[in-house]
Formats: C-alpha cells, sequence, structure tokens
C-alpha cells in the first residue's frame, strides 16, 4: 500500500526483520528474530500477508522462505534443495514467482527461462516476464491459473554491451521505463543508472544512446 517499508538489520551477530511507517518518526518494529545465519529481504506478496526472503540454512545453503508479516513470527521454507536457492519475486497477481512455484498449496517447480538467467522481474500488467540471461535481457510470454504455470514464448529483447555487466534492473508500475544498473567490467566501483523509455522495440537502440 506504500505506508510501510521492510528491511533487514544486524545487531549483535543476529539477523532480524523490520517494519517501519514512511514518513513518521516512530522506531521501525521487529517483526522477526533471527539468528547468526543471513536473511534477505526480497519480496512481499500483494495481499501484504507474506514475506519472501532468502535464508542461510545451517548447511551454509541458501533457502527460499516465507515469514508472516503480522509480527507472529510464523516462518516456513517455501523450497530449498542442495545448493543455493535465491532472488525470488512474487508476480503481480501473487499467484506465481526462474523457476515459478505457487506460493500457497503444494510444492512446484515450473521452469521460466530456457537456460541460465538471474534476476526475474514480472511486467506490473502484461503476462510477461524478463530476466538478465546469457546474451542479454530476456522477454518471456506466459499463461498461468492458481497453481500452473505455462511458457507460451521467449525472446531476446537486447543484447549486453561489450564491456557492460547489467547487474539489476526495475521497472516502473506502469510497465513502460526501465532502470537498468551497469557496472563496467572488472571496474566494481563503476555502478551508474540508465533510464529507458519508449516501446520495448526500441530498447537496443535507446540502451546504446543513453549508457555514456
Amino acid at each position: 500500500d506504500g505506508d510501510y517499508v521492510y528491511f533487514t538489520r544486524k545487531i549483535d551477530e543476529k539477523h532480524g526483520i523490520y517494519k517501519a511507517q514512511l514518513y513518521s518518526t516512530q522506531e521501525a518494529e521487529l517483526i522477526y528474530q533471527g539468528d547468526e545465519r543471513m536473511l534477505a529481504l526480497d519480496s512481499i506478496t500483494p495481499n501484504g500477508k507474506h514475506l519472501i526472503l532468502v535464508q542461510v540454512s545451517e548447511s551454509s545453503d541458501r533457502d527460499i522462505m516465507k515469514l508472516s508479516a503480522s509480527g507472529d513470527g510464523k516462518i516456513e521454507k517455501l523450497f530449498g534443495e542442495d545448493g543455493h536457492d535465491g532472488m525470488p519475486k512474487v508476480s503481480p497477481d501473487g499467484q506465481n514467482r526462474i523457476y515459478a512455484t505457487p506460493y500457497e498449496g503444494q510444492f512446484k517447480r515450473m521452469p521460466v527461462s530456457s537456460g541460465h538467467g538471474a534476476w526475474p522481474y514480472w511486467h506490473p500488467k502484461k503476462k510477461l516476464i524478463y530476466y538478465l540471461g546469457d546474451s542479454g535481457m530476456m522477454e518471456v510470454e506466459y499463461d498461468s491459473t492458481f497453481d500452473q504455470f505455462e511458457r507460451k514464448g521467449e525472446r531476446l529483447l537486447f543484447e549486453y554491451m561489450d564491456g557492460v555487466i547489467l547487474s539489476d534492473f526495475f521497472m516502473d508500475p506502469k510497465g513502460e521505463i526501465f532502470l537498468v544498473k551497469q557496472q563496467l567490467t572488472g571496474k566494481p566501483d563503476s555502478d551508474h543508472l540508465t533510464l529507458i523509455t519508449g516501446p520495448h522495440t526500441l530498447l537496443e537502440q535507446k540502451l546504446g544512446k543513453d549508457s555514456n
């Protein structure tokens, strides 16, 4: 609803999840006290009832967890197998989440990307998912019901430029503007943001013009 912000805080080697009201001088409220294991907050369900986060497991793997936003401390594993699971994002309709899986009901792992992918992002208005693939930004068209996810098609939106790494990106609520975080290869302190506007078919052209 735009009234609150959730964030992680580490105090005395213990990680916690906090809730704070925007434009207020009140202290942030602790809604979940963890331990020394790392917590990374990634997303919130559209109904505001659950936070989706990544937690380091006892075996040092990373698991995707669902935490109650009410402050009752209820937390459960959505999924986590051997290795590192991460970067979960909740869709605008709250039903499906490079793999997609229902955040309620029976666990299913349904592929979104055709190959390697990172930083998935759901289009706020259309049934499209964007992610960073091996050669550039990809767009996946999909169809879905409550517990089913079907890929309808995939295309390369634009290729990466030589010497530039795309490390993250965001989209405005109308689905018309990308804000892309870029970094020069081998220069970790060279982060800069690029604003991309216009139809998605013009992304490659505009990226080349705006990235200097």
